[in-house]
């Protein structure tokens, strides 16, 4: 499977203990359909996922702005 990376995140606050990380990559499925995969949890341990496949570009452009203005607004640096 190929994979590119399309943003990865952290927010680490050691006064409140959080340690977290975000990555967002585009994947290609068994089929060869291109799929849109959130990874998220904490830092050193195995993440979630959450896999989406876009019906079209300008829908995979509005996913990808979403997330990313959600993970700044949550307060994650990317890396």
């Amino acid at each position: 499977m190929q994979q590119v990376t399309v943003g990865r995140w952290t927010s680490i606050d050691r006064k409140k203990n959080r340690f977290r990380a975000y990555h967002l990559y585009l994947a290609e499925d068994l089929w060869g359909k291109m799929c849109l995969v959130r990874e998220w949890g904490r830092i050193g341990k195995r993440p979630q996922q959450c896999f989406y496949w876009p019906r079209s570009d300008k829908d995979l452009a509005r996913l990808l702005q979403g997330t990313i203005l959600r993970r700044k607004a949550h307060g994650y640096q990317q890396n």
